[in-house]
């Protein structure tokens, strides 16, 4: 019984190192194009916000042992106007991932084929990139997704209408969208989710 207890915790540090060694590797490609990433232990959920401060919660030992990746989940990512499609397949590695902004990205229709794995994105940003109605059926299974901001991008009605059929609660910031709803009367309807707000007030949600 003794042995099959230590087979099973080996069988898990080991999955887990793999999976924070490949953490590891997505976040410094990330933050070589200048992104930004954050993590679970650095938010503050109480009071919503990011305290970046923060240090990894684990013991010095533990940490040097195992790496701080082993006991961290990377909750946020900015994209700082960067990123290519190319580059979204590191994003596309976080799984834990629950907010993504890529304003101002000069990404495509094709580079959001990576995100489709990210089950955890409550809010993704896409204001000011090249994504059309196209790109939106490669969202149409983020079942967690409740904000998408689509300003300035190729992104209409149309577009938006078909992935409600998918997912019918989320919350799109589009100007022809909003613009469209409010003359059909339903501004009321227009509920923003609660945005992930940093350490100094500033919106994370993208």
């Amino acid at each position: 019984m003794l042995v099959t207890v230590f087979c099973v915790v080996f069988a898990y540090i080991g999955i887990r190192l793999r999976a924070a060694r490949l953490q590891s590797r997505a976040v410094a490609a990330i933050q070589a194009m200048d992104g930004t990433v954050l993590y679970d232990y650095q938010y503050d959920r109480a009071n919503n916000k990011f305290e970046h401060f923060r240090e990894v919660p684990i013991p010095t030992f533990f940490r040097e042992l195992l790496g701080d990746h082993f006991f961290c989940r990377p909750i946020y990512v900015n994209g700082s106007g960067n990123f290519t499609d190319d580059s979204l397949q590191f994003v596309g590695q976080l799984t834990s991932l629950e907010s993504l902004s890529l304003g101002g990205s000069p990404i495509s229709d094709n580079g959001l084929v990576y995100l489709q794995e990210l089950v955890n994105l409550k809010s993704l940003g896409l204001n000011g990139t090249n994504i059309t109605n196209a790109g939106l059926k490669h969202l149409v299974n983020q079942r967690n997704l409740e904000s998408l901001a689509t300003y300035s991008t190729g992104v209409t009605d149309e577009g938006i209408l078909e992935l409600k059929k998918s997912l019918p609660s989320i919350y799109v910031d589009n100007e022809e969208w909003l613009s469209n709803m409010f003359r059909r009367g339903k501004e009321k309807t227009a509920v923003a989710p609660k945005k992930l707000i940093g350490k100094e007030g500033q919106d994370h949600s993208g």
